[in-house]
């Protein structure tokens, strides 16, 4: 008999959990009521109208994005603010979700052009008992320590490798440029 996919119990354990504990560093949470696919897009809540008729509702747009990690201190990523898009495959926790960054950033294991991350961050290591928050944790990790043993980027990489301060202006640049 074929495994059935976990129930969305699971994600939305995790986000009650994220919800009731945030990470310090992250915000976020799914598009709308789809607990596969949480990313940058404007989540739309219901509220009810300043009317007496209790069945006319209005449409309110929550204007946070929902998927916001914030750069490390002390790092080229200070004060940045990176967008996001996790999608959970229907196997999750049994494998990891499918991450990118809607920012641009100027990274070693970040493809600049795309947001793709590197394989290496999360695929190897991951296991049913991880979840979002070690997702999170994981990120903010990776623009703290960039791995330029395994880089999506070799040019970044070198430069990170052999001329820090020429790569911290760039990602700094690039930063202001599209993180603020």
């Amino acid at each position: 008999m074929p495994r059935r996919p976990p129930l969305p119990t699971r994600r939305r354990k995790e986000l009650n959990d994220l919800e009731a504990n945030p990470v310090d560093f992250c915000c976020g949470g799914p598009k709308g009521d789809d607990l596969l696919d949480w990313g940058t897009a404007r989540r739309p809540r219901r509220t009810l109208a300043p009317s007496r008729d209790a069945s006319r509702r209005a449409r309110a747009v929550d204007p946070r994005p929902h998927q916001v990690l914030t750069g490390p201190d002390g790092t080229a990523y200070e004060g940045g603010a990176f967008q996001l898009d996790l999608k959970f495959p229907t196997e999750y926790p049994f494998k990891p979700p499918k991450i990118k960054f809607e920012t641009k950033v100027y990274h070693p294991n970040i493809k600049t052009d795309t947001g793709e991350i590197c394989n290496d961050v999360l695929v190897s290591n991951w296991s049913p008992t991880l979840n979002v928050r070690y997702v999170y944790t994981t990120l903010h990790e990776l623009l703290k320590s960039p791995n330029v043993d395994h880089p999506l980027e070799p040019e970044i990489a070198q430069e990170f490798a052999s001329d820090r301060a020429t790569f911290d202006k760039k990602a700094k640049e690039m930063v202001d440029k599209h993180a603020r």
